[in-house]
């Protein structure tokens, strides 16, 4: 069960980027309801597997997996950032749980999981608290039943995006911008569209869950090049000159909001994600 409960997770993050009608939008904005509410507002985003994204506002709501084996319900608080999440089965028996927390300066400084099993009455737990150190890092302390599990620590440069992240001193993941855009992390190199305008909040399904950059760097652990960039993201290249690239190809609207994003590779699935407006 863990490991498929990861998996979903996992999978929560996977594609996105940031953009919206003005595509230079910063998330730590003091309107961000009202930023929230810009251009056409997000209805469904569904997967060639069947996987739905709900959302309400520009933010997810809910997300099933597959057919409905699981489902996740996504709360928010005042502030419109993340505020919990409720995973059930296909019956609606809840089989995960999650609590996150703020300060009054609406940074995060919790995120409480727990991992219910039914069958064996039994619940494990995950705890995560983070400090916010003086040089501008911030470090998550974990507390966790699973102990390959490990704290870390963000790192951000002069321009408040992440640059790197360590685990025991070591860096895990390194990033090279350029403009807001992450173009090299570790041995991958990553390409944008340079030409087509962003609209729509596609590109913002998983930033608009919090009002800060910084609180959505830390709450995920680890980056994902398209979830931090300004633009359509078009090619991974993994180890640039060997194989195992991405390309990505969009269609738009006669608005020209994206209605369609392909994804596919020599040595991988293709995958396709549909998505309709309200």
């Amino acid at each position: 069960m863990k490991k498929k409960i990861l998996f979903c997770l996992a999978a929560i993050a996977m594609f996105g980027c940031s953009g919206e009608d003005a595509a230079t939008v910063d998330i730590n904005q003091n309107n961000f309801k009202a930023f929230l509410s810009t251009g056409r507002q997000l209805n469904t985003v569904t997967s060639q597997d069947g996987d739905v994204y709900a959302f309400e506002n520009n933010q997810i709501i809910s997300y099933t997996y597959g057919s409905g084996e699981y489902v996740y319900d996504y709360t928010y608080n005042n502030d419109g950032q993340l505020s919990g999440m409720i995973g059930k089965d296909a019956v609606g028996t809840v089989f995960f749980t999650r609590t996150v927390g703020y300060d009054n300066d609406g940074r995060i400084i919790a995120k409480n999981d727990a991992y219910i099993n039914t069958l064996q009455n039994s619940t494990k737990t995950e705890n995560v608290v983070y400090i916010y150190n003086n040089d501008n890092s911030v470090t998550a302390d974990f507390t966790s039943y699973d102990d390959t599990v490990k704290d870390r620590i963000y790192y951000f440069n002069a321009q408040g995006k992440v640059s790197h992240i360590t685990i025991n001193d070591e860096i895990v993941q390194q990033m090279t911008y350029t403009a807001n855009n992450i173009t090299v992390m570790g041995n991958t190199d990553y390409l944008y569209d340079e030409s087509t305008p962003v609209k729509g909040h596609y590109n913002n399904m998983y930033t608009n869950q919090f009002s800060s950059y910084k609180n959505f760097v830390v709450y995920n652990g680890f980056m994902l090049a398209g979830n931090v960039s300004d633009k359509y993201l078009v090619r991974i290249d993994e180890n640039p000159g060997e194989h195992g690239d991405v390309d990505y190809q969009y269609i738009f609207n006669d608005e020209g909001y994206p209605v369609q994003v392909d994804g596919s590779s020599l040595f991988a699935n293709h995958s396709t994600f549909y998505i309709t407006y309200k």
